[in-house]
């Protein structure tokens, strides 16, 4: 924490990378309230104060009590919660993260949220110290003044979420997941069936060569290639003057990005669909 004297100046005038934040749930309780956040590159883990908490919260006890050191100070932490559908409205409303753990503090603190570097590697957010900026892809925001996160610019930013919350309502398309959980690359490998079967150690020997035979009756499914159905063309119906539903596109997660790459390629490789761009 920077200190400040009596007169209000500060005796250290750095920049800090500081935001605010909603999140939908915290530990399965709704919370819409505003959060001040700090955005901690040194930070190996992510914090959220106590008394950030929504009442009822149940936190979960750690096996051991954790120390981490922070820009605010170090925080020792005995309990974590999921926060689930995280979103940093001065960056972009649209944008969310499915969830993110976060270690519960006690220390008194000027901030709601400390989003360490396990939340700002995943999200993709870059601190620049040499130019003052936090940078969230094409969305950039300057650094603040640790102590201008004050009641009056809070109270502010606080109603023109509320004004933004009640133009856009809280839809489903509001809430199109922008960062998700890790998926795995697809792998198109012949597989032998025999060995699938063999691997089933909760099965029995006759259980086992059952299921290779099944399996065997359907290995065309396991050679490693694409197919195609071969099989009876179906026609839906529609209702005489039914309009095709639209939707907004929205961006392929960052994280999802390096296996999307793959994944085009091979269909197009295998000429499944057309790579048009990427």
């Amino acid at each position: 924490m920077v200190p400040v004297p009596k007169n209000g100046t500060p005796k250290d005038s750095s920049l800090t990378p500081i935001t605010i934040m909603v999140v939908d749930t915290i530990g399965l309780k709704k919370s819409r309230v505003l959060l001040k956040v700090l955005l901690d590159p040194g930070s190996t883990k992510t914090l959220i104060s106590r008394k950030a908490l929504p009442r009822g919260t149940s936190p979960i006890p750690l096996q051991q009590a954790k120390m981490v050191t922070t820009l605010a100070g170090t925080m020792k932490a005995a309990e974590m919660v999921h926060l689930r559908d995280l979103r940093l409205p001065e960056f972009d409303k649209n944008r969310r993260i499915d969830e993110q753990k976060a270690l519960v503090f006690e220390n008194k603190c000027r901030y709601d949220v400390i989003l360490g570097s396990d939340f700002l590697t995943k999200s993709g957010i870059d601190i620049k110290y040499s130019d003052g900026t936090m940078n969230w892809f094409e969305n950039v925001r300057p650094m603040r003044e640790p102590w201008a996160l004050d009641n009056k610019e809070y109270v502010a930013m606080a109603d023109s979420i509320n004004i933004q919350q009640e133009d856009e309502l809280f839809g489903e398309d509001w809430l199109d997941s922008y960062l998700t959980n890790t998926i795995l690359d697809a792998k198109y490998e012949k597989i032998d069936v025999r060995d699938v079967s063999s691997q089933q150690k909760h099965l029995t020997k006759s259980q086992q060569q059952e299921l290779e035979k099944v399996l065997e009756k359907y290995s065309k499914l396991f050679d490693g290639t694409l197919g195609v159905y071969p099989h009876k063309k179906f026609h839906i119906e529609v209702e005489p003057g039914a309009v095709p539903k639209h939707s907004r596109p929205y961006a392929v997660p960052n994280i999802h990005l390096e296996t999307f790459k793959k994944r085009v390629e091979t269909l197009s490789q295998n000429r499944r669909t057309q790579r048009s761009w990427y």
